[in-house]
């Protein structure tokens, strides 16, 4: 058996073992497993005996599950970071008030329907399915469970032409996952589900990880998954679909196009009417302006002498 290390540095650079103290927060002894013995008062185990500990999610993404008995009992909690304790207190505590008033109006209904089945002289029925509620962290906790309490993740194929979808509705693609399920493939261009759609195939939408969203942690989607056989027609109607947008496009510009210029050939007609019309009121102005300047003399000739026109230099001409 190899010999443990007889210093602090020894063991960090031990593959074999493992001081307890150097452990990371997220990492635990596995059930069964204890220290191999004691450096200066420190415990000290086998690094094969550690196991790193991980979110449900994590461990997803590392091609395992956590098992559905060991859910409510996870190795480790942790506060989840910029979680809003008081926020969330007051959030819960609404929500509390609520499933309270709503649980004493469904018993008061539950006694009126025994009452009226008392009457009747039936037995009062009770509902026999029963269903386990999911584990929930306490508030502000996220749950970390160690690999033995999880099983390698069996995702299933794809059959009939049918996707396999999680209880949400859609379907995990990696890094959530280690791969796709089997049979199927994720298809990330414009118009694929419009496609989908077209033929009647059946599709899910492509879960791709999350982000924060006012807050909350929000699932981000993009594209779709659909069955390796149903793929090449979709890309196919995809492009008829793109193809038929581009004519709509295309058409709509040259509406527009013929609009316009119907608009501009109105304003030029508009304008050459209204421009003629302007010169002939200008030529019957001038007409009969001139007109008046022709009487205007033939009755100064009627009158008799004509003044001399007024020369610059005035009544001071006669002096010269």
């Amino acid at each position: 058996a190899q010999r443990a290390p007889t210093t602090v540095q020894g063991f960090r650079d031990s593959p074999t073992f493992v001081l307890l103290k150097h452990l990371s927060a997220r990492a635990a002894l596995r059930p069964g497993c204890s220290e191999r013995g004691r450096h200066r008062g420190e415990a000290y185990a086998l690094r094969a005996d550690v196991s790193e500990l991980h979110t449900a999610s994590g461990w997803r993404r590392r091609g395992r599950e956590v098992l559905a008995a060991a859910a409510a009992a996870p190795a480790k909690l942790f506060p989840r970071r910029g979680f809003d304790v008081e926020a969330a207190l007051g959030v819960r505590r609404l929500l509390d008030e609520g499933r309270e008033c709503k649980e004493e109006e469904e018993r008061e209904e539950d006694d009126e329907e025994d009452e009226q089945s008392s009457a009747a002289g039936a037995a009062p029925s009770a509902s026999a399915s029963s269903s386990t509620a999911s584990y929930a962290p306490p508030l502000g906790m996220s749950a970390y469970y160690g690999d033995w309490q999880t099983a390698e993740l069996v995702i299933p194929p794809a059959s009939g032409g049918k996707v396999p979808r999680t209880q949400h509705g859609s379907v995990e693609i990696p890094p959530l996952v280690p791969s796709l399920p089997l049979g199927t493939v994720h298809l990330d261009f414009s118009d694929a589900w419009a496609a989908a759609k077209r033929l009647g195939v059946d599709a899910a939408p492509a879960l791709v990880g999350f982000e924060r969203r006012g807050g909350r942690s929000a699932p981000t989607f993009r594209g779709i998954v659909v069955c390796v056989e149903h793929a090449r027609a979709i890309r196919a109607a995809a492009l008829e679909l793109e193809a038929a947008r581009e004519r709509q496009a295309e058409e709509a510009r040259m509406r527009r196009a013929e609009t316009d210029w119907k608009r501009l050939l109105k304003a030029l007609v508009t304008r050459v009417r209204l421009q003629g019309r302007y010169e002939e009121e200008g030529g019957v102005e001038e007409e009969e302006g001139l007109e008046e300047d022709e009487d205007d003399g033939q009755e100064s000739e009627e009158g008799g002498e004509v003044e001399p026109p007024q020369t610059l230099w005035g009544s001071d001409a006669e002096d010269i």
